[in-house]
């Protein structure tokens, strides 16, 4: 077995968030072979974990053992008296995953990149735990299922689709910016706020591949910035872009941006007009003939 170059690597597997997903976005159960060749791209895989109630899934563990992934059991707890009307509490998966990630964190400085394979929102204090310590955080994620949030708090996101080659999205033969377009509508039923950063990630998502130094504006020069790619798609009537001083937000063409913002400040009210200045000199002979005018007696 050739050996594996690179920094060591841990991967910790939120399994059941990629279980469903992957089932209920595809139809199929997650290749985990897929996910481990990604891992081991980043360097030595010393550290593989899932996290689940095994019990609910007997049939998988055969298949992380022989991905050298180590499933650790996590309960799902109860309540209620009647045994066959008992309702489950969500189980600790997030909680014992936070644990070992933090506990891997202090106890072997050799790693240095972390892969997480869920989309859950929930670790991103994990991420930035990670991060503040000088690793490198690498999140793999179902379309659809993943935390725009947490994908953009990563030093890179990838979707699990991206990893099969079974999986081909039918965005691929659109015109590139007409996507464009297809990735703002998509964060509009997502009810996400239509920013760069997010379109770029549904970008990635729509295409399972993007990178928009690919592509050339009308006089043939590589964008460098997603930001010119989205200018480019401006100029081409596609799109608009509104920039206010938190954040670039883009619309569609004739649309008022500033009413559908969700950053953009209200326009301040227009002050009124302050009173007309008293000429100095009148005022001046006002009050000289105030001074001596006579008092009225009683």
């Amino acid at each position: 077995m050739s050996e594996t170059k690179g920094p060591d690597v841990a991967v910790f597997i939120d399994f059941e968030n990629i279980y469903i997903s992957a089932r209920e976005k595809y139809g199929t159960n997650p290749n985990f072979e897929y996910i481990m060749d990604q891992c081991a791209k980043y360097g030595r895989v010393v550290v593989a974990r899932a996290y689940a109630d095994w019990y609910q899934f007997s049939r998988v563990t055969n298949a992380l053992y022989a991905n050298g992934i180590e499933p650790r059991y996590v309960p799902t707890y109860y309540y209620g008296d009647d045994s066959s009307d008992r309702k489950a509490i969500k189980n600790s998966v997030d909680i014992h995953l936070v644990i070992d990630g933090m506990g891997s964190l202090y106890g072997y400085p050799n790693i240095h990149t972390y892969v997480l394979v869920t989309g859950d929102r929930d670790f991103i204090p994990l991420v930035n735990a990670i991060r503040q310590h000088g690793k490198r955080v690498i999140v793999i994620g179902v379309a659809e299922s993943t935390s725009s949030h947490l994908a953009q708090s990563a030093d890179e996101f990838v979707f699990y689709h991206q990893l099969s080659e079974d999986i081909v999205s039918p965005e691929s033969k659109k015109e590139i910016y007409d996507v464009l377009v297809d990735a703002l509508l998509l964060a509009r039923k997502r009810k996400n706020a239509c920013t760069l950063a997010t379109l770029k990630l549904l970008m990635i998502e729509l295409l399972g591949d993007f990178d928009e130094k690919q592509y050339s504006d009308s006089q043939g020069r590589h964008f460098t910035r997603f930001q010119d790619f989205v200018r480019e798609a401006e100029r081409r009537n596609k799109v608009q872009m509104l920039t206010t001083g938190t954040v670039t937000e883009v619309f569609l063409p004739g649309e008022n941006a500033y009413e559908l913002s969700s950053f953009a400040l209200p326009p301040l009210p227009k002050e009124e007009a302050p009173p007309p200045k008293e000429d100095k000199r009148r005022a001046k002979r006002r009050r000289r003939t105030t001074k001596s005018s006579p008092s009225t007696g009683d």
